[in-house]
């Protein structure tokens, strides 16, 4: 019989994880990979229930009642008190724009689909993850659905009675699942990241584990297993970042690392650390700690809307600690493990759990058919927010998509507007301030996933693995990108325009091969090339004035919005291109105290962080005309 007691270095392990996610989510260096904690706890829960369920069959003891029950113990009721106080909070401060997404993710998280809302709702324009205090759910949603398939697939292979057949039903089953995560990787990297299929293998390796646990190896190679398995874990944690593409082959090296910690570390002294103590206590509150640290990392931001300073990320990290305690000691050991009490008996705990689960999912639900309920802010200020945001979007491109590709009819002055959404913006503005201005304007997309409207095949190999954050998560852009700037290149437009204007979402990494870019699409055109700088703010209009609360004052206490990379960025911009360079910050904040958040008859002029609504467009688009930029004398 497999042997279930309890495990020290494993509560270390624990440790290990969280800190990892929750230093790696407050933004402290160097846990640039702190992400890869989540994949670590998949590991554990892997290696744990399939020796609960493994151990319970070979003594013919196994219930899956009993079972799904010290599950629901475990993990419902700290988590129902979560996604509780996160959408009670989210009533007292989010808008109306942002508490609507947050009734929608609150059903998600009880229902324990969360893993598939953030998938299905990840694009372009999907929500910055700072808006979504639930996003951390996801990974919760896959251990329940994990727990849905995997008892019942082991149950079905130990009744074969025959170990070798359970380990190789578990084998297959990582392998199968590494190896469509890695090939759906290209296709759909959010899927891979999100669905519970793609993150099997994780789980199974812990399974594995099981099976490998009763070898007794020489104490050299528990310690060299151990140290290279903690070894591989940190350099995930410290040398993998956002731009590493993950999951895939990158998820192998913390997954096998904790893989075999566990399988060495009852054994190997090196697990004295891990051992300790305070790793054991941080272990054992490490579940209330993921709960808490996100939706209060979340708030504190959307409250203070700025980078915090050190002292306030320690601040936070210590209230994130002392909230992770409290929800430990009154909710978690309350409810695991009770003796007595209304809620004892496993059908009154079930029921409880359920009637509690509607209480919350029913004003969750009555605040997304209510939009937010902007009735809880003043009505000046609910007003603002009271907009269709499906029509908003799809005015942003229709405008663009109209002239995109197209060529050049008249003999009125022709500007040849090259990039993303930005450049979208840009010609709405120039056809909203005048439809009848002295001007034809024709574009050409290149989207924001290609970082730059033209790359050099000498930097390419460099610039799409690992430098373009957005095509090392996604290869599967890099050929359209190509295709998008040979369209550019080639374009009778780019030939006959009277003047180019590039407007991206600029980034770092872009900011890098501009000038070559620049140059190389300079070599198809005799017009004279211009650079829009960048033009967002924090925040979206409406949460701006949210914030706020009214509407006097505005545009000075917006004018704190302005983000430190948008100001670096548009400084190299300026000193790379000159009087070719474009301040579109000029336009949006005239003065340093003074930033435009609403149009003169109070209408939201951006509906998110960088884009434009209609009347925006029409309001920033006279203020453009007026300025009489080069590019349209």
């Amino acid at each position: 019989m497999i042997n279930p007691s309890y495990r020290p270095d494993i509560d270390g392990l624990r440790a290990v994880a969280v800190l990892a996610v929750l230093l790696f989510h407050f933004q402290v260096w160097p846990f640039t990979g702190g992400f890869v904690g989540v994949d670590i706890f998949f590991v554990i829960s892997g290696y744990l229930i399939s020796k609960i369920i493994l151990n319970g069959a070979e003594a013919e003891a196994f219930s899956f009642a009993d079972f799904y029950t010290r599950r629901s113990r475990r993990l419902l009721p700290a988590l129902l008190v979560t996604i509780a106080g996160t959408y009670t909070a989210g009533f007292f401060f989010f808008a109306a724009p942002d508490f609507l997404p947050l009734s929608r993710a609150t059903l998600a998280a009880v229902l324990t689909v969360s893993n598939i809302f953030y998938w299905i709702q990840a694009d372009y324009f999907d929500t910055a993850a700072i808006l979504k205090p639930l996003l951390h759910t996801w990974s919760l949603a896959v251990e329940f659905q994990f727990y849905l398939v995997w008892p019942a697939f082991l149950f079905v292979l130990a009744r074969t009675r025959s170990r070798r057949t359970v380990l190789i039903g578990i084998t297959l089953a990582a392998g199968v699942s590494f190896a469509i995560s890695v090939l759906m990787l290209k296709k759909d990297p959010t899927g891979v990241f999100y669905l519970t299929p793609f993150r099997i293998y994780e789980f199974a390796l812990g399974g594995m584990v099981v099976f490998l646990k009763p070898l007794r190896l020489p104490q050299w190679l528990s310690e060299v297993l151990y140290s290279a398995g903690f070894a591989a874990v940190l350099v995930a944690v410290f040398v993998y970042s956002e731009r590493t593409r993950f999951p895939g082959y990158a998820a192998l090296v913390p997954a096998l690392g904790a893989a075999a910690m566990i399988q060495s570390g009852s054994a190997a002294r090196s697990a004295s650390l891990l051992q300790s103590a305070p790793m054991r206590r941080i272990g054992a509150i490490s579940y209330s700690l993921y709960l808490v640290h996100w939706p209060l990392w979340v708030f504190t931001r959307y409250i203070v809307s700025r980078e915090l300073t050190a002292i306030e990320v320690a601040l936070l990290i210590a209230t994130t600690f002392a909230s992770a305690f409290v929800l430990y000691q009154i909710v978690e050991t309350t409810f695991r493990r009770p003796k007595t009490g209304r809620l004892s008996p496993p059908h009154a705990f079930n029921l409880a759990c359920v009637v509690v689960s509607v209480l919350i999912m029913v004003p969750a639900v009555g605040s997304w058919i209510g939009k937010g309920w902007a009735w809880r802010m003043p009505q000046a200020v609910g007003q603002i927010g009271t907009f269709d945001e499906k029509a908003v979007r799809k005015y942003l491109f229709r405008q663009y998509e109209l002239v995109e590709g197209k060529s050049f009819t008249t003999e009125k002055k022709r500007i040849y507007v090259i990039g993303d959404s930005q450049a979208a913006d840009l010609v709405n503005m120039l056809f909203e301030a005048d439809r009848n201005n002295g001007a034809e304007v024709v574009s050409g997309r290149v989207v924001m996933e290609c970082g730059v409207p033209y790359i050099s095949e000498a930097n390419e190999k460099t610039f799409w693995t690992v430098e373009n954050r957005h095509t090392i998560k996604n290869p599967a852009f890099i050929p359209e990108c190509r295709r998008q700037m040979q369209a550019v290149l080639n374009s009778p437009a780019l030939t006959k325009a009277d003047a180019v204007v590039i407007a991206m979402l600029w980034f770092p990494e872009s900011v890098e091969h501009l000038s070559a870019a620049v140059a190389e699409i300079q070599r198809h055109t005799g017009a004279e090339i211009y650079v829009l700088g960048r033009k967002d703010l924090s925040q979206s209009s409406v949460e701006i004035v949210n914030k706020y609360k009214k509407l006097e004052g505005i545009e000075n206490f917006a004018s704190r919005r302005i983000l430190p990379e948008t100001t670096r960025i548009n400084a190299m911009l300026s000193g790379m291109f000159g009087n070719r360079y474009v301040d579109m910050m000029s336009i949006v904040c005239p003065a340093a105290n003074r930033c435009h958040v609403l149009t003169d008859d109070r209408k939201p002029i951006f509906y998110d962080t960088a884009h434009f609504t209609k009347e925006g467009a029409s309001f920033m688009g006279r203020l453009l005309v007026d300025s009489r930029p080069a590019f349209l004398r």
